[in-house]
């Protein structure tokens, strides 16, 4: 028992295995709910436009693809920025020397992979362009990706066994994918073929991944004593340098066969007008201009479990194994919301259960993967790349990152 580790954050303090465990289902719920509601956000704005007349022109204004990231990405800043900002002045030692040691471009590196991420993302999630069944499938593949940093027979054994699980999954969609899905697909983005847009899905799956194994090692690093960077300070800088990337790439809006907007022309017009994207955009998500209240509903909750599940799998990453072990947990993810795109349509979004075989081929996947996820929780610990390093070479990279950030204040 004096060997159990414990969990410290602020005032709370408990087992740091019950903590790993709520971290877990929260990250499990968070993540949930956001795979299930950013598809219904962005396909509600289908249905929710207005009619401007401008120089006797009409132009249809409704919330776009980019609004949706700009917006969103607006309101992780200010979220985390306003917890940051109260741990400042109520607990000051929160905000520990640390951030002023830490280097920003570890920061811009974990930003700038985030922006990527959520660029691909974000435009390739309308149900028009990716189902939502097939998108719950495809996120499996940050599994092998985050393993590969892990290297142990026993995570790869645990690896195993979740992607078996998940081939089990697969198994309707790959053979039946029409007769079991089809009701439950929108009407299918002519843009590209229809295997493009899951390939783009899958490549932004790939930078987020990235990101979190670099967050990873940003959250553990210790330059100060026992003390780490603090989370919301760390969460605060990487959406600030994550929203000033995507701004700066509004281009992408207007990309051909990628972007909501037809042209350069069209986008100014409609973003910088008095009656702008924004204006309307805003409005509609708080239940003006004519719209329905379904995309504010359904972007609030995005919202809420994209915080939900960013803030527990970076506790889970911080204070356990890590990344690989996020990822394991996230893996559960994957048959649940499959489960749940069995159970419902997107357009219009009612209850229309498909009482399938895919049905029961979820529910076998899940038998498989609880078991690999317990193994790899209840097995021996790995050890993270810096206890494999001689002592001296962990004092030199110490020093390495202080004459980086000494050098960043001149």
């Amino acid at each position: 028992m004096a060997n159990n580790p414990q969990f410290k954050l602020g005032i709370l303090h408990c087992n740091s295995t019950i903590a790993n465990a709520i971290f877990a289902i929260l990250s499990i719920i968070g993540q949930l709910g956001q795979s299930i509601t950013l598809p219904l956000w962005i396909d509600s704005t289908i249905d929710n436009s207005s009619f401007e007349n401008t120089d006797g022109n009409s132009t249809e204004l409704k919330m776009d693809s980019y609004f949706v990231l700009t917006f969103s990405l607006s309101v992780f800043f200010l979220f985390f920025g306003s917890i940051t900002l109260f741990l400042k002045v109520t607990r000051p030692e929160e905000i520990n020397p640390l951030g002023k040691l830490f280097p920003s471009k570890y920061i811009l590196l974990v930003a700038s992979l985030s922006a990527l991420d959520g660029l691909l993302i974000v435009y390739s999630s309308s149900g028009t362009r990716t189902p939502p069944h097939l998108q719950a499938i495809l996120q499996t593949v940050v599994i092998p990706l985050t393993i590969l940093f892990r290297p142990t027979l026993l995570k790869f054994i645990c690896a195993g066994m979740v992607l078996v699980a998940l081939f089990v999954c697969l198994i309707p969609t790959m053979f039946t994918i029409t007769s079991n899905h089809q009701q439950n697909i929108s009407e299918v983005s002519n843009d590209h073929p229809s295997f493009i847009w899951p390939i783009i899905y899958i490549t932004g799956l790939i930078p987020g991944t990235i990101s979190i194994i670099f967050m990873e090692a940003s959250l553990k690093l210790k330059l100060d004593q026992d003390k780490t960077v603090n989370i919301f300070w760390f969460l605060t800088w990487v959406k600030l340098y994550q929203l000033v990337i995507i701004v700066l790439c509004f281009w992408t809006d207007f990309l051909p066969h990628w972007g909501d907007q037809p042209n350069i022309e069209i986008f100014a017009k409609r973003h910088v007008s008095i009656n702008s994207i924004w204006v309307f955009s805003i409005s509609c998500f708080f239940g003006g201009s004519g719209c329905s209240p379904s995309p504010g509903v359904r972007g609030t909750i995005f919202m809420l479990c994209y915080i939900l599940n960013f803030t527990s799998s970076l506790l889970l990453i911080q204070y356990s194994e890590g990344a690989a072990l996020a990822a394991m947990v996230s893996s559960v993810v994957t048959p649940l919301n499959f489960l749940f795109w069995t159970l419902f349509n997107e357009r219009p979004f009612q209850w229309h259960p498909h009482l399938s075989t895919s049905l029961w081929f979820s529910i076998g996947g899940l038998c498989l993967m609880f078991p690999a996820i317990l193994i790899y929780n209840f097995g021996e610990k790995e050890k993270v790349v810096e206890d494999h390093q001689p002592e001296e070479r962990k004092h030199l990279l110490e020093q390495e990152l202080r004459d980086l950030s000494n050098a960043e204040q001149y």
